[in-house]
């Protein structure tokens, strides 16, 4: 087991990990480039908004973790997309 502590390692290999271990059926490659981008260009911004003085974390959280909740918000999102398209290709 190796021990990284959460300040000297970001959140991309997170996302980058997270994106690549996704079914296949969820997304094809140039969706997966798509999500990657979306992440690179978005989540910087929105963890200093979320941490900026306009809005106040209940619980303090780090980056890292706030991160992997995203991942796995977008990840039930892009199930239930998945679900119907099969419920409605089934008709």
């Amino acid at each position: 087991m190796v021990y990284a502590s959460p300040s000297t390692l970001n959140w991309r290999p997170i996302v980058a990990s997270w994106i690549k271990h996704l079914p296949e059926e969820m997304l094809n490659p140039k969706q997966r480039e798509q999500l990657q981008w979306m992440f690179d260009t978005h989540i910087d911004n929105t963890i200093e908004l979320v941490r900026g003085k306009h809005f106040k974390e209940p619980i303090p959280t780090v980056d890292n973790n706030f991160v992997i909740s995203m991942c796995r918000l977008m990840q039930t999102i892009l199930q239930n997309a998945v679900d119907i398209k099969v419920y409605e290709g089934d008709r």
